[in-house]
């Protein structure tokens, strides 16, 4: 392979990768590859000769056939019009693989180091590994990332990948560039491989001093690029780690921070470069001591210039009247808390000791000053009941925030993970689609077919990864999956509502006139409606309110254009019983951000 010149023919080149995921869906915000341009900083700072690729830049898509393993969804998954639905297609998310091999090829590397954060992607980033081996053997291939951190043996056990680094990887993958034609490799931190005598596994690394670092490399992305309501926009991180000990979580390193004056270097330097909004993804910045500080100096520095969020939220706990204005006058675009659930004891179990009742208020008193918040909750959590999570709904659908259900599941590196095998059974696929490999995936949960087929004792194979996904909804033990669904649907309802009464200023009597006006326009007939121009979405949406009001059943909606006329035809989601519709809408109270309110009937 020609190895063309960076400045010097003798200088290393390094090509980091962050590859392409495949799922039924993919949030953006989360394409931004902050963590491998910390690494690509690093390098650069010591003269490598380094290019970032990110798959996932510019939100490319491509339908995919949905894997075998997956098909028990296409119950739920089905190409459906309504404003409620869940998710359509499988996705390839990012450049294609034959775009990602010419990339490798016209930089040609010496060195390919490959992102690989989460358990249910990992075949993506060992697909890029096997590229890179396939277009020349002599690629020094590194995998870094949470899930290699958790899994280093299964990424090791792969010819196409030649080293591992367990924890933080800036300085440990800078002294594997270094060493990399001497193969002096022994007592790097954090380094995984293979010797004749078996794997060498390395305890994780972490790095203590954060204010150490240099400026993540951006240069190295088309960074105007990524934006927010049309200016560029970053993420940037103030802290690493985090001390709350959430069972359920990934994130059990130490909390460690940057000072004020190192984060706000940053800050100045994107400003330079075009940069206007700002979004701080650590996962508790306000743990930080620096962080009143860090907002000051914001407030002082750069009046009205900046719009700063927080993507994966505040603790509501700490935010006083004083630090919620200051936020407001720094910038604050809205916000993200995490209720995970209202239930004390589902609270207790995952060791979740923030106050619900302090992100209630917080939630309040943001709305009144004109930020919208967003709360996180989990559905589907071990030991969760219908019950549970339908008073979360009601909980949050009675505040102004916006809801935002994640479906649970299991992540590798958390507490909970080891006391999955007293809560879940597993079940290798049967014929009819009953199981899937691993977890109780159940038609029937009383099926003896399905009981006589799971062995006594509890596993998980590499197989098994591509499950840990929301998106999959495997872990169904008390909870069904059919009632997970249902509450996601539920929710997307709700949040419509809400937009909706916000936007036109609607109370009450207004918003039931609306419903019956906007309903009288349209005449269903066989489940058929032909109309001569299409249905905007917000109409759409109260025609199938009005029948789920009056007939306790969701419907799902396909749309085709016929001879100059659209044919909307509706069905029934099927795995929503209208006794749990009841139960759920009876005396429902909608509240928008405004304040106003509305009670289903």
């Amino acid at each position: 392979m020609r190895r063309p010149p960076c400045a010097l023919r003798t200088i290393m080149r390094v090509l980091l990768i962050n590859p392409p995921i495949e799922d039924f869906f993919f949030t953006p915000a989360r394409a931004y590859p902050l963590g491998i341009l910390y690494l690509g900083a690093v390098l650069k700072k010591e003269g490598f000769c380094v290019k970032l690729l990110n798959s996932l830049e510019g939100n490319k898509k491509f339908p995919i056939e949905i894997p075998e393993g997956f098909k028990y969804l296409k119950r739920y998954y089905h190409a459906n019009k309504s404003p409620f639905c869940l998710f359509s297609h499988y996705y390839h998310f990012g450049m294609r693989f034959a775009e990602i091999e010419k990339a490798i090829r016209d930089f040609a590397p010496q060195v390919v180091g490959v992102c690989a954060n989460f358990s249910p992607y990992f075949e993506t980033a060992l697909e890029v590994a096997q590229i890179s081996k396939k277009i020349d053997k002599r690629i020094m291939v590194v995998l870094g990332g949470r899930f290699s951190t958790a899994q280093p043996k299964t990424l090791l056990a792969r010819a196409c990948v030649d080293f591992v680094i367990r924890g933080e990887a800036e300085y440990s993958i800078l002294e594997l560039c270094r060493n990399f034609e001497s193969g002096n490799i022994s007592g790097i931190k954090g380094l995984c491989y293979r010797r004749q005598s078996g794997m060498h596994i390395s305890e994780p690394t972490f790095i203590e001093d954060l204010n150490k670092l240099p400026i993540p490399a951006r240069e190295l992305i088309a960074y105007k690029e990524y934006t927010y309501r049309k200016e560029a926009s970053t993420a940037l991180i103030a802290s690493r780690g985090c001390n709350l000990g959430c069972s359920f979580c990934a994130i059990t390193e130490k909390f460690r921070f940057r000072r004020a004056e190192n984060v706000l270097a940053e800050i100045e330097s994107c400003i330079a470069g075009g940069i206007r909004h700002f979004n701080f993804e650590d996962d508790n910045i306000n743990c930080n001591p620096e962080f009143e500080k860090i907002i000051d100096a914001l407030i002082d520095k750069f009046p009205h210039a900046i719009k700063v969020s927080f993507m994966n939220g505040l603790l509501a706990k700490g935010i006083t009247a004083r630090l919620r204005d200051k936020l407001i006058k720094a910038g604050l675009t809205h916000l993200d808390f995490s209720l995970i659930s209202a239930q004390n004891s589902l609270r207790q179990q995952i060791k979740r000791k923030e106050k619900t009742s302090d992100i209630f208020s917080s939630a309040e008193d943001f709305a009144k000053k004109g930020i919208r918040s967003t709360v996180h909750f989990i559905v589907g959590l071990p030991n969760q009941t219908f019950a549970s999570s339908l008073r979360d709904v009601r909980l949050l659908a009675s505040s102004p925030a916006t809801l935002g259900p994640s479906i649970f599941y299991p992540v590798l590196e958390s507490a909970m993970f080891a006391q999955l095998k007293e809560l879940f059974s597993h079940a290798p696929v049967t014929p009819d689609g009953g199981t899937v490999q691993g977890f109780a995936q159940r038609a029937n949960p009383e099926s003896k077919a399905a009981k006589a087929l799971r062995p006594r004792s509890f596993t998980f194979s590499e197989k098994d990864y591509r499950y840990f996904r929301s998106s999959a909804a495997c872990f169904d033990k008390k909870l069904s999956r059919e009632r997970i669904f249902f509450i996601f649907y539920l929710s997307r309802l709700v949040n419509f509502i809400k937009e909706l009464i916000e936007k036109l200023s609607l109370d009450e009597g207004s918003f039931f006139d609306l419903l019956k006006n906007t309903t009288a326009k349209y005449r269903i007939s066989k489940n058929t409606l032909i109309v001569s121009k299409k249905i905007d979405r917000e109409e759409l949406g109260l025609v199938i309110l009005n029948r789920l009001l009056n007939k306790h059943v969701f419907l799902a909606v396909s749309e085709n254009k016929i001879s100059g006329k659209f044919h909307y035809i509706f069905s029934k989601e099927e795995f929503i019983s209208c006794t749990d519709i009841r139960k759920a809408l009876a005396g429902l109270t909608i509240k928008s951000a405004s304040g106003a309110r509305v009670t289903l009937q």
